[in-house]
């Protein structure tokens, strides 16, 4: 398994390889919700996407779609921000974004973000954006055979409608329509979209933040809201692997790990063979939830400075979309 150090290297390089696309894929974004019939200040998702309650079995859609190297969970969420950003409330219905367009104007394949790159090895080379449009056609294929979309619907034929977040777990087919007040959501600001964080965030990370927004929302408790491995597994279904993204988003001020004596800074125990001895359970983390103004800051400058290990400030300042 390659070292965090090198994952992180590897990271960076993207970032850096990638930034223009960035730049165009989130300006593209942007404009969209500019362009909205009405100011889209909360970007509301329901948690039948992320949670399974206690008393119910299967796995909720999320932890089905998420890839490590996929667009499946990036395009869903586009296409939830594009329905909220279109309709106030009510049936949401297809949306007019085409599949494919020129670079420069909204289609799912101009607002999806990935490292998708031109293939010089075959005797017809392939283009970058025609990769991300076959990286596209393979998400939205997966997305409706979740029950999370429709595709080809109406006349003309539009290239997607959302369906409710629930999926297939529901047995009949739910039309996507926007949360009510009264339903389980959890609420983002728009930015994080807007500013990029759902391009630069991984899979993972996203999994957690979502996760523990709803957590903290569940018990609200401002202070701060401990993980325990019962709601990590059997509510959640965070792998180990997921549940170590919070490590990022500590340090990107997203999430904040309330520090605890009885852990180094990189989050071991002090004495864990004490624990052990004596058949202990370990000390679980207490997290608390970032403040959200950090989902103002443009996300390259956030994630470029994390993954450089330079100090977070202390204030966020709001600036343009990239400098």
């Amino acid at each position: 398994m390659p070292r965090i150090a090198d994952r992180r290297a590897a990271r960076l390089a993207d970032l850096e390889e990638m930034e223009s696309h960035l730049e165009r894929t989130t300006r593209l974004c942007s404009s969209l919700h500019t362009a909205a019939t009405h100011r889209l200040n909360k970007f509301m998702i329901r948690s039948s996407f992320f949670f399974t309650e206690p008393d119910e079995t299967g796995t909720p859609p999320i932890v089905r779609i998420a890839a490590p190297r996929g667009v499946n969970l990036q395009l869903y969420l586009l296409i939830l921000f594009e329905a909220q950003c279109r309709k106030r409330n009510g049936f949401a219905g297809p949306s007019p974004l085409p599949l494919n367009s020129r670079e420069e104007v909204h289609s799912w394949t101009s607002l999806t973000f990935s490292k998708a790159t031109q293939n010089d090895g075959l005797k017809a080379p392939i283009s970058a954006r025609a990769n991300r449009e076959r990286q596209v056609r393979s998400a939205l294929k997966r997305l409706a055979d979740e029950g999370l979309i429709q595709r080809n619907v109406g006349t003309p034929p539009r290239a997607v409608m959302a369906l409710d977040e629930s999926g297939k777990q529901r047995k009949e087919t739910a039309y996507y329509h926007v949360p009510d007040p009264f339903e389980s959501v959890i609420t983002i600001p728009t930015e994080f979209v807007t500013q990029g964080w759902l391009y630069l965030l991984t899979p993972a990370e996203i999994r957690f933040y979502f996760a523990f927004r709803h957590l903290e929302k569940r018990y609200l408790r401002r202070a701060g809201a401990y993980f325990s491995p019962e709601a990590r597994t059997s509510e959640y279904f965070l792998t180990r692997d997921v549940y170590e993204s919070h490590l990022m988003l500590d340090r990107l001020g997203l999430i904040q790990r309330v520090a605890d004596p009885r852990r180094r800074s990189d989050g071991k125990l002090v004495d864990f063979p004490s624990y052990a001895k004596r058949g202990e359970k370990w000390p679980i983390h207490l997290f608390q939830l970032g403040d959200d103004t950090l989902l103002r800051q443009p996300a390259h400058v956030s994630v470029r400075r994390a993954l450089l290990n330079r100090p977070r400030p202390q204030r966020p300042q709001i600036g343009p979309l990239f400098s």
